[in-house]
């Protein structure tokens, strides 16, 4: 009996945790991780037009943009574009024609990185590892109230007679 308490508190310790877990997680998505001020797009795209920058770097598949300005070339700064395809038709042009003209060491220099190339499969592991979290703690959960077959739950209230004869 006591090992039966034991393993039932544990598993309730259990989804306390797990659950106490979702709840920070929750929060830190909600809450966010940036106090600072973003820049708009249009401040990102004036920089580009107005040969501020000194060097950039763009992730083809999320839009991760990381760029150094000529007046502080020593400070990283990075931007998440919208649009990976409408931020490259607004600067890729000037800045094509800009390092045509510019001395060698003035160009802007220009890295692309290429998109990922997960299969299907691999991007769909984080939602097929939460469907099972949430199946083992609804079986879970299952059992300890009694809802899983033995029927506990419905014969609460039945009386026990004997039938005389």
């Amino acid at each position: 009996m006591k090992t039966k308490n034991k393993k039932n508190a544990l598993i309730t310790a259990l989804i306390y945790f797990v659950v106490a877990m979702l709840v920070v997680i929750g929060i830190y998505m909600l809450v966010g991780d940036s106090p600072e001020e973003k820049p708009s797009y249009s401040e990102i795209v004036s920089t580009f037009l107005n040969d501020e920058v000194k060097e950039y770097e763009l992730n083809l598949s999320n839009g991760k943009l990381t760029y150094y300005l000529k007046a502080e070339p020593e400070k990283k700064l990075t931007y998440d574009v919208p649009s990976v395809t409408i931020f490259v038709q607004d600067v890729h042009e000037h800045i094509t024609e800009y390092n045509k003209t510019a001395a060698a060491e003035e160009q802007v220099k220009e890295n692309w990185e290429p998109g990922s190339s997960n299969s299907v499969l691999i991007s769909m592991i984080p939602s097929i590892i939460m469907i099972v979290i949430i199946g083992v703690l609804f079986v879970v959960m299952m059992r300890k109230f009694g809802g899983m077959g033995d029927g506990k739950a419905m014969s609460f209230g039945k009386a026990k007679t004997k039938q005389i004869t």
